[in-house]
């Protein structure tokens, strides 16, 4: 590096490595980068003067300043920062979960409050184990846990930690990242399906129709219809929240030439929810709420709701009422239905009255009270959104597809995407049946394509010949 190349304001030439020299809202920075490199220079002094304008929003000192810095303070402070940057709440909620998880391993390795400094490359490798046989017990799970969690959620957490304790390696605080060169579980980044091409999508839906055969001789009355989700999903590229919260009255507006519209926005819709129940967990539901079977109840059921439920003695169900205020991650759109769509939508019309009736001591209970139908186009015969797994079915259905590795249910609409965008549909188009906002967002689900790039090329020679 040549040392008399100009440095960026703030940035300057000592003792063979970038210092630090600048006034930020009326305080002197004068500090040692540590680096000859340049790239890695300005971004700690844009990280200092950022921490010093977060400080002066949060009231929060930054504890760059210290000579040594506590493991929880920084957490939290780097929360705060998250925070004020915009970050969404969900980041904020996980981040908060593994760095909390993380700095409690710590304190107890230590037997002390854990600074920066005591954490090692060692404690990290160690932490990994750790949270392979404590992670779903941390996270509430109350199944599944007799085995272990998926390498890739062990390794989302040690890409959390290693994020942050990298934010104390920009700041100072830590001369190095003790979380660098902790190695992943075998299979922790393998490559995800991301859209399937048209065999594939033969394979995939004879397989499903498969499992329902299965399923329909083990005494679960379902028919076809997990068949039938999955090819609505192809023919819509729904996400999934999205199906499931697609209330009736949003089904029923027509185009002019008589094709039905869905409209995927926001809503509010009332239903009853019903489910078995002793009377003692049916008291404890009333005074603690979802905190005491949170396993039995949806997560729509609010505390408000919990506290009107009603108890049956003579059919040991309770009933309550449910209010679903739900938000779509798009905007407003409306998505016209192809005609096997219609077809398909006809088809789970139908199939409402047999999976309400599929609970026949929940169904006999809802008509002795009078409880209007659940609102939704596919409910579950509790009366609150249908609750079954699809990830389950997809990944038996990947399996006896012979798709490897396991197909998500998020690669349908990236299928739906990439189908129209190979058959020629303008991605404009793609990205309002998507309903995104940015079409830099639609270009990622509209993947491309080899046979694309060849069919696009092949026109240069149209143009040639025509010349």
């Amino acid at each position: 590096m040549d040392r008399h190349s100009a440095l960026p304001d703030g940035l300057t030439w000592r003792s063979g490595v970038i210092h630090i020299e600048t006034m930020v809202g009326g305080s002197r920075i004068s500090r040692s980068c540590k680096t000859t490199s340049v790239p890695e220079a300005r971004r700690l002094l844009e990280t200092l003067r950022g921490q010093i304008r977060i400080a002066d929003l949060t009231g929060i000192k930054a504890h760059v300043l210290k000579p040594k810095a506590s493991l929880e303070e920084f957490i939290d402070q780097e929360l705060a920062r998250l925070q004020v940057d915009g970050s969404s709440p969900k980041t904020l909620v996980k981040y908060k979960g593994v760095m909390t998880a993380f700095a409690r391993y710590v304190r107890h390795q230590v037997k002390r409050s854990p600074a920066l400094e005591d954490i090692t490359h060692g404690m990290v490798q160690s932490y990994k184990s750790h949270a392979a046989t404590t992670l779903r017990t941390r996270n509430g799970a109350t199944q599944g846990l007799g085995r272990l969690p998926a390498m890739r959620t062990i390794a989302n957490e040690l890409d959390v930690i290693r994020v942050f304790l990298r934010k104390a390696v920009q700041r100072g605080l830590l001369a190095s990242n003790p979380e660098s060169g902790v190695e992943r579980g075998r299979g922790a980044y393998e490559p995800r399906v991301r859209w399937l091409n048209d065999d594939e999508i033969g394979r995939l839906l004879t397989a499903a129709a498969t499992w329902d055969e299965w399923a329909h001789r083990s005494g679960r009355p379902v028919g076809d219809l997990y068949a039938l989700v999955i090819e609505f999903y192809l023919r819509t590229g729904l996400r999934l929240e999205e199906f499931r919260n697609l209330p009736l009255t949003h089904t029923t507006s027509r185009d002019p030439q008589g094709r039905r519209l869905l409209t995927i926005g926001a809503h509010v819709v009332q239903s009853t929810f019903c489910c078995s129940c002793s009377p003692e967990e049916a008291d404890e539901i009333r005074q603690r709420g979802r905190q005491a079977a949170s396993r039995m109840l949806p997560p729509e059921l609010g505390e408000e709701n919990c506290r009107l439920l009603t108890y049956y003695p003579a059919t040991g169900l309770i009933l309550c009422p449910l209010t679903v205020a739900w938000k779509p991650k798009s905007r407003l759109r409306q998505l016209p239905l192809s005609p096997r769509a219609e077809q398909i939508f006809q088809i789970l019309l139908k199939r409402r009255q047999s999976l309400l009736a599929a609970r026949p001591a929940i169904a006999a209970c809802r008509a002795l009270v009078k409880a209007p139908e659940p609102p939704w186009l596919v409910p579950d015969p509790s009366g609150a959104p249908w609750r079954f797994s699809m990830q389950a079915v997809m990944d038996r259905c990947s399996t006896q597809a012979g798709i490897t590795p396991r197909v998500r249910t998020h690669d349908l609409r990236h299928t739906f995407a990439t189908q129209l965008r190979r058959r020629g549909v303008p991605i404009e188009t793609i990205q309002e049946l998507l309903g995104h906002a940015d079409i830099a967002e639609t270009l990622i689900y509209a993947h491309f394509t080899m046979s694309e790039a060849i069919r696009s090329i092949d026109l240069i020679d149209e143009v040639a010949s025509r010349s």
